[in-house]
């Protein structure tokens, strides 16, 4: 009789679940080492300080509690930081899956289905070899990435090596993670808005992370842009379009920006959250560009958040199919209605979550300190994985950082893995037993 319970309680247990609890259980290791004495380098953090923190990390967002990193933390706090963004920005899922089949181990039917929906690829077939290139791809730009960053910060900590070094790693990871820390100083990335190699650099980082695992596997190994998969073109569409049209607007609308700052502010808005400029110069038009590109965010598959730009894509083209009264098809393909269900979904659950944070965070600013384009910046920034800020995550009461960790977990786990966890037919779709008439309802 035990036997069987335990058999039953372990069938309620979908892929979505264990996918939300390895993520967990690094923000809570990750907690723990940073709560340690010498994590920091001088008082120790606060709990709250630390889960903020480590949340920010894994989740590859960047908001912070605390004002300066590279003084607060000490050596040892930031390669645990470094460590945990390149596990949120890979997925502790890949990671371990990668060590265990280099040692040997076998991978059953149920293994193979969590990485799937972990990875968010289409079928079973090649997961190991994808994995390996993801592995290999991730580590690859990021080593190569650090010689360039040298030339910017040997100079820049007055020909000191080490230094350079440490923070040219760091920002090679937190880049290429979309991630947005940053232990330059208390400039931060601002004292090298001029700088166009760091600039180049990080942007570049930014796009291969932002890209997704598969599009650059896909570019990397077919010579042809005819041959690449329908993912994969309207990925670079998409994102050649908001790193064009994106950066002209900035600029309109601030002419006092350079175009390279409009560039880099464009870019960073989906997911990474550096910036070289001060936020709060920007106009509200402005604010409102950051917000809109800070929820389409980056690509599936990738290192980034957001409402992903394949969904973007898939709305739009089903908006512009039902006007004209056809089915939903791109470039000689017909677009399954489970993807469309799924972008509705996904947009659905984003804006609804995004209204309740807002609207929790407003109650809980009793003070009424913030404005709420502060408080919805602030949201939208969280649950895209972003990291930009107008200067208010340093002054939220506990109760509010504690929401902005969740509003982070939930974003980088993401909706879709949220909402399925319920979904106990997730290999096959069970047939119902009893089928009703269809009947229309009116809508609009």
């Amino acid at each position: 009789m035990k036997k069987i319970m335990h058999i039953k309680y372990r069938k309620k247990r979908t892929p979505y679940f264990y996918i939300m609890l390895s993520f967990f259980l690094v923000i809570l290791c990750g907690t723990l080492l940073l709560c340690l004495p010498f994590s920091a380098s001088g008082k120790p953090l606060t709990f709250l300080q630390a889960l903020f923190t480590t949340t920010s990390s894994v989740c590859v967002t960047g908001l912070s509690v605390i004002q300066d990193l590279s003084t607060t933390l000490s050596v040892f706090g930031k390669i645990i930081i470094a460590i945990l963004m390149e596990i949120g920005g890979l997925s502790f899922l890949t990671i371990m899956f990668f060590i265990f089949r280099i040692i040997g181990n076998k991978t059953n039917l149920s293994t193979s289905f969590l990485l799937k929906e972990a990875l968010n690829t289409p079928d079973f077939r090649s997961i190991f070899p994808l994995i390996k290139n993801i592995i290999f791809i991730a580590l690859s730009i990021q080593a190569i990435a650090i010689i360039p960053l040298m030339f910017v910060f040997v100079p820049f900590f007055n020909n000191d090596f080490w230094r350079a070094l440490g923070v040219s790693i760091f920002h090679a990871i937190s880049s290429f993670c979309n991630a947005g820390f940053d232990i330059i100083g208390d400039s931060s990335c601002i004292a090298l808005h001029d700088n166009i190699l760091f600039n180049i650099v990080t942007m570049f980082l930014i796009i291969c992370g932002g890209l997704g695992f598969i599009v650059i596997v896909d570019v990397l190994s077919k010579k042809r842009f005819k041959m690449y998969r329908l993912h994969t073109k309207i990925v670079l569409f998409m994102t050649a379009i908001l790193l064009v049209i994106p950066p002209i607007i900035f600029k309109i609308l601030n002419t006092d920006l350079s175009f390279l700052e409009c560039m880099f502010l464009s870019t960073t808005a989906r997911t990474a959250g550096f910036t070289t400029i001060d936020l709060t110069r920007l106009n509200k038009a402005s604010i409102v560009l950051l917000d809109i590109l800070m929820f389409i965010g980056a690509s599936p598959c990738s290192t980034g958040g957001g409402l992903k730009t394949t969904t973007l894509f898939l709305i739009a083209l089903n908006m512009v199919s039902f006007m004209k009264g056809r089915s939903t098809k791109t470039l000689k393909r017909n677009v399954s209605s489970k993807s469309i269900m799924n972008a509705y979904v996904l947009l659905s659950f984003s804006i609804l979550f995004l209204v309740t944070t807002i609207f929790v965070l407003t109650i809980a600013d009793r003070s009424n300190s913030f404005t709420i384009k502060e408080i919805s910046f602030e949201s939208i920034s969280a649950f895209a994985t972003v990291g930009l800020s107008l200067g208010i995550t340093t002054k939220l009461n506990p109760f509010s950082q504690i929401v902005l960790c969740i509003t982070m977990f939930v974003g980088r786990v993401g909706p879709l893995t949220i909402t399925s966890l319920w979904n106990h037919n997730y290999v096959n779709r069970k047939k119902e037993d009893i089928e009703y008439v269809n009947e229309d309802v009116i809508v609009g």
